[in-house]
């Protein structure tokens, strides 16, 4: 295999484009033109993280259009997705059923986000399957049709980050309500995105019965009001400003201070002052 590059030998060839990858991913698509043995090099790295849009090409956030991902799972080898991708996210309104195409394919997922309502009990089934251990979903969508929100489903057994996107006026006590946090085994992490009245109740009953959590966070596109006193006293209960989800999803996607390692810096300075 020759270098793509004069005088350089393969292996500092390669060392070069995959650092470059990795600093710089939004580069990715086109390092891969570059030559084959770049591609070889790239594109596992290019899949880790996928972000889907239907709004391409007026949307910049998204790497791919949809139909792109779609014809490649035609394409790649089984073994392609499996491989490689760790991380998805949709944005934007996507057809139960062709998430479900992608998350089949990509059935070594850890890192899901649905930023937008979507999803269904059609693909309950299917994320239980998955080694989910970051979640971001509108949990009420998701069991639409089913009895409140199973907290003891399958796909809760690996997530350490949970991250609720609704809400609704179900306490922490009712059966069909919020209590079953406290049965999913690893939750250390757990997050409201609210810009609205802070779940308050549901916050509490978290902090007091959720035995491994060590953050608390309601995240924000702007600030709010100050949280109740009985929160606040809790280091914690922290109240965290994103500005661009996709954005934000993306940091920690490639390994950068997403919103979550801010919480977690905030909650260590407060155990600090406390």
């Amino acid at each position: 295999m020759s270098s793509p590059a004069n005088n350089l030998p393969v292996e500092l060839a390669r060392l070069i484009f995959e650092t470059t990858a990795v600093e710089h991913p939004e580069c990715m698509p086109r390092l891969v033109l570059i030559a084959q043995c770049v591609k070889t090099w790239i594109e596992p790295l290019l899949y880790r993280a996928l972000y889907l849009s239907w709004r391409e090409p007026q949307d910049p956030g998204s790497r791919f259009p949809p139909t792109v991902i779609y014809d490649l799972l035609g394409t790649k080898p089984a073994s392609f997705f499996h491989d490689h991708v760790r991380h998805v996210c949709f944005r934007n309104y996507h057809p139960a059923e062709l998430i479900a195409e992608v998350l089949y394919a990509c059935d070594a997922t850890v890192n899901l986000s649905f930023l937008d309502l979507m999803g269904g009990p059609i693909l309950l089934p299917i994320l239980g399957g998955l080694p989910l251990q970051r979640l971001s979903a509108c949990l009420q969508y998701l069991f639409h049709g089913e009895d409140g929100i199973d907290f003891s489903h399958p796909l809760f057994a690996q997530i350490t980050h949970l991250d609720i996107l609704d809400w609704d006026d179900r306490g922490w006590n009712r059966h069909d309500g919020y209590a079953g946090l406290a049965r999913m085994p690893r939750l250390t992490h757990l997050s409201f995105s609210y810009n609205k009245e802070i779940p308050h109740g549901v916050c509490r009953g978290a902090l007091e019965h959720c035995e491994l959590l060590q953050v608390l966070a309601i995240v924000r596109s702007s600030p709010g009001s100050e949280p109740p006193a009985n929160l606040s006293r809790d280091p914690r209960f922290v109240i965290v400003v994103v500005e661009d989800d996709l954005e934000d999803w993306k940091k920690g996607a490639h390994g950068e201070e997403d919103y979550w390692a801010v919480a977690e810096e905030m909650v260590m300075e407060r155990w600090g002052m406390d």
